[in-house]
């Protein structure tokens, strides 16, 4: 009896060890969390997770995270989504939710992450106030200049917003091109503006629009805020279309006619020679079993 209580005894601990230890090994995420809008039109909120390891912070995959609009109940709940492998998961603001926006300034925003098998629950909130850039492009005399103006709506009204940075650019494929060597800042009615001097030409699109846009970006008030617009500044772009055509660099059924023929030509003629010299093999063995 007493050696079976040890052993009882002995499994319990080594259990609750077992149960410590990999409680211990549980680790803490870092949530950032960030407020997209563009145009008046597209409303995004996004969250990154991170991981300790070792000294550097690792984004963590795979792992789901429920939005909030204010406080962290469920009637708040703007949605879910799960980190990619960049630790990033996002979701789109329904239209509902920005209707509310115009009559809520500044709007608190929350993520959260439960409790999982390898990382505690966290959770965090920023507090944004909404705002907008006026973007607007003009061209007198073959000066071709672009101006945006930054507001916040603060007790209904829309109030100019001084001494903020702005970025404004030409938007690229790879990255965005910066019209200022040196970061703009709003004046105390809330514009900035920059000409567009470029020595060398910016390529378009088919029509030769460029893409015009401003930008205050991961500002601690009002998040990331841009405005796009069309300019026909650019200089109209063919399309190639090579890549749909039969060449040697096209997809495999795009391959070029002659290199069709040529090898399965000579695939044909040799297996043919083959088949020929066996069928003489046959007729030299017939006949010398005849004689």
């Amino acid at each position: 009896m007493e050696r079976c209580n040890f052993i009882i005894l002995t499994t319990l601990l080594l259990l609750n060890t077992f149960i410590s230890s990999a409680q211990e090994e549980k680790k803490s995420i870092k949530l950032g969390l960030n407020y997209l809008q563009i145009n008046d039109q597209s409303y995004e909120v996004s969250a990154t997770a991170k991981s300790k390891r070792g000294k550097k912070f690792e984004a963590v995959g795979d792992v789901e995270v429920e939005f909030f609009l204010g406080e962290q109940t469920p009637g708040n709940s703007l949605g879910k989504a799960k980190t990619n492998r960049k630790g990033i998961a996002s979701i789109e603001l329904p239209d509902a939710i920005i209707l509310k926006l115009d009559s809520v300034s500044p709007f608190k925003l929350a993520a959260f992450v439960a409790e999982g098998k390898d990382y505690n629950e966290q959770s965090t909130e920023i507090e944004i106030a909404k705002a907008r850039i006026d973007l607007s492009i003009s061209e007198v005399d073959s000066t071709r200049k672009i101006s945006a103006k930054l507001r916040a709506l603060k007790e209904g009204k829309w109030i100019e917003v001084p001494e903020t940075e702005m970025k404004i650019f030409v938007r690229r494929i790879f990255s965005d091109l910066s019209l200022s060597e040196n970061a703009l800042t709003t004046n105390e009615t809330g514009d900035v503006s920059v000409d567009l001097n470029f020595k060398a030409t910016i390529p378009g699109d088919a029509k030769g629009n460029i893409i015009i846009g401003a930008k205050v970006e991961d500002n601690e008030s009002y998040g990331t805020i841009i405005a796009l617009k069309y300019a026909k500044w650019g200089v109209p772009q063919k399309v190639d279309r090579s890549f749909y055509e039969r060449s040697l660099w096209a997809a495999r059924d795009k391959t070029p006619i002659w290199l069709l023929v040529f090898p399965n030509l000579v695939i044909f003629t040799v297996w043919g020679l083959i088949f020929y010299l066996f069928s003489l093999i046959f007729r030299i063995r017939k006949v010398g079993l005849e004689q």
